[in-house]
């Protein structure tokens, strides 16, 4: 079934990289009492991922001809379509240009979450594996650990995809903050149901929902809820175990948060032999300030 791209009823969700995209599809279509329903036998993938959530629009990748089909009857109703289209947001406005956007923005305190979910949900594969040729080809002692744990700080420090800032309001955008949304899932989404001037309905299947993607992303999340307690005031709160973080791309962006809440630079091979605890941190940062 046709329907006209220049219409006031498209719900257009602009999404970065790592399964955020199908997620904010599935809840925006059954919760929210104005658009369009369909048959919807979720649940969430092993790795945490919402794609089994059944699409009734083609998705819409940036500078490509769109194909303005659906496979239900909208019946007024609002209409979904997932954006793929990096951060070009005229393209969007040009070929959409009645349509609300909801638009993903990624804070520099969620980018370990953003890339984990990326590596590891789009491209199936893992950071380990993916950072290491650029390692070998960079670094002349590529096989340490500590070369391998500072690339991954060097990485955060130069985020290469910083389009998704809240620095961009165009007309009909609502920003949509992942960290939020890892926070507080139920809460943003009903609070974006509503920014859309739409109606949550279902607000008890919501929170269980919401319960259920927190518990199925975790590996996902820990390391980030894990920073928010370990840099959440002016000093590193101390004795907390680090001990569990074996993972050095783990270990890589919580030097990038040290490096960035302290305005330092660690001695990477002085420190070679990463902490026990946050102890262990705030010992260093009195030396290095």
């Amino acid at each position: 079934m046709k329907f006209d791209v220049t219409s006031d009823n498209i719900i257009l969700i602009s999404y970065t990289s790592g399964g955020f995209g199908n997620f904010l599809y599935h809840v925006l279509s059954e919760f929210a009492d104005e658009t369009v329903k369909v048959v919807n036998q979720f649940k969430f993938s092993s790795t945490g991922d919402s794609h089994a959530t059944k699409k009734y629009t083609e998705r819409y990748f940036q500078d490509q001809p769109y194909t303005p089909n659906i496979l239900v009857d909208p019946a007024d109703k609002k209409i979904l379509i997932l954006g793929d289209h990096g951060i070009n947001y005229n393209s969007i406005v040009q070929t959409f240009p009645n349509a609300k956007i909801v638009r993903s923005v990624v804070n520099t305190d969620v980018y370990s979450v953003v890339h984990q979910t990326c590596v590891e949900k789009g491209m199936l594969s893992n950071i380990l594996e993916e950072s290491m040729p650029y390692v070998t080809d960079n670094w002349a002692e590529g096989a340490e650990d500590y070369a391998v744990r500072e690339n991954f700080t060097l990485l955060y420090h130069n985020w290469p995809d910083r389009g998704w800032s809240d620095s961009i309001n165009l007309k009909n955008i609502i920003n949509l903050n992942i960290e939020n949304l890892i926070n507080n899932p139920s809460e943003t989404i009903i609070e974006l149901i509503k920014q859309l001037g739409l109606t949550p309905i279902k607000i008890d299947a919501l929170l269980a929902l919401c319960k259920d993607w927190l518990y199925v992303n975790k590996k996902y999340f820990h390391l980030y809820f894990k920073c928010v307690d370990i840099f959440s005031s002016s000093e590193v709160k101390p004795n907390i175990d680090l001990t569990e973080f074996t993972s050095l791309h783990d270990q890589g962006y919580i030097n990038y948060r040290i490096e960035k809440k302290f305005n330092i630079v660690i001695p990477v091979y002085d420190y070679r032999n990463w902490f026990n605890s946050t102890n262990d941190i705030a010992e260093m940062v009195h030396k290095l300030k």
